[in-house]
């Protein structure tokens, strides 16, 4: 029997249907995390982090765990995971996700959503033990699907510590160096100082830029996966992008 070298996968199975059009709308993240489904009135289905139940708040939702025992033709040692399904005449949305760090490392996301045509996504993200990181999750009448992260100002330094665990990130010596300049930034932040912390996050952009384009095997010990890049790039042009919408719009107007 080949022991599967992979993660266990937690299956999150939302199928809808309706008269006119059979809806499905499937969600998997690796073991390491849990999720809970929030729908538009704030009902949930998954597991409680707290009390480690199934919640089946959503109407006609179900959670129970399950096994994977095959990969294409060949036998392998099954892994469990949970798997929640919901029926409901209403598969677009628009619903938050939340998921909880069981223990610290890079998880894998999956959305699978089919009516008349299907839309996939599949992302790698970072977690830390014991955080949380949420979602929303929307869909447009073509079946296209948008997940938005919310990043707050302590999001980039706890995904920092993820990629750190998960070991793509390298040594701690340029760990401590992107802790530091993160640190900048929050206590630019702290001081009000907006233009000043968004120069620290296009600095912090530029530097993980600068080693993940030299590779491995050219920069090992100061390498970014590409995966902890993206993650990492990303959450700083998220909170500059919110530096931007909260600058005052210039009025033309010289103070007195």
């Amino acid at each position: 029997m080949l022991k599967r070298n992979m993660q266990a996968i937690i299956m999150v199975c939302l199928l809808f249907s309706n008269v006119c059009t059979s809806q499905e709308l499937e969600i998997e993240v690796t073991d390491n995390v849990q999720i809970l489904l929030f729908d538009k009135l704030g009902r949930k289905t998954g597991i409680d982090p707290s009390t480690k139940q199934c919640l089946k708040e959503i109407p006609n939702s179900d959670c129970y765990v399950s096994g994977v025992g095959y990969i294409g033709d060949e036998d392998v040692e099954p892994d469990y995971g949970y798997v929640v399904t919901v029926d409901g005449p209403n598969a677009s949305g628009p619903f938050s996700l939340t998921l909880f760090g069981v223990y610290g490392g890079k998880y894998s996301l999956r959305i699978d959503r089919v009516i008349e045509n299907r839309f996939v996504l599949n992302s790698e993200a970072y977690l830390i033990r014991g955080g949380q990181q949420e979602f929303s999750l929307e869909f447009n009448a073509s079946n296209e699907g948008t997940l938005i992260k919310n990043v707050r100002s302590s999001t980039l330094k706890e995904d920092l510590q993820a990629t750190y665990v998960a070991g793509d990130l390298a040594d701690e010596h340029f760990y401590n160096e992107l802790v530091r300049d993160i640190g900048r930034f929050q206590d630019d932040l702290r001081t009000k100082d907006k233009l000043k912390a968004a120069k620290e996050l296009e600095k912090f952009q530029d530097k993980i830029s600068k080693e993940h384009d030299k590779g491995i095997r050219q920069s090992p010990k100061r390498y970014v996966r590409p995966a902890a890049w993206k993650v990492l790039y990303d959450d700083a042009e998220s909170l500059l992008q919110g530096l931007v919408r909260e600058s005052p719009e210039p009025t033309g107007i010289l103070p007195k």
